[in-house]
């Protein structure tokens, strides 16, 4: 019934894009707290190849490179903050 996708809850599925000089880059992407913004990681999209996607890499473990595409689920200002803070926390490169 789309509940939990309807617009008075604001709950959306987005993709975030990970860029050049982000520090999550080269870690195991279970090392990053995903609960401090109220996300659900669904997936990773391959960097190198877009027809990969690793479901649920929490359980599995996954090393981040640039250009994968995480896969998130939750609250738009939470998906913002994440954005914000992973353009903030860079690597100096």
């Amino acid at each position: 019934d789309d509940i939990l996708l309807n617009n008075d809850i604001g709950a959306i599925v987005d993709e975030i894009e990970i860029f050049e000089g982000t520090t999550l880059i080269g870690q195991d992407i279970k090392s990053f707290d995903f609960l401090k913004y109220n996300l659900t990681l669904i997936g990773i999209v391959d960097a190198k190849d877009k027809t990969k996607f690793a479901f649920n890499p929490l359980n599995k473990g996954y090393i981040v490179k640039e250009k994968d595409i995480l896969i998130v689920i939750g609250y738009k200002s939470s998906i913002y903050d994440l954005r914000i803070d992973l353009m903030t926390f860079r690597r100096e490169v």
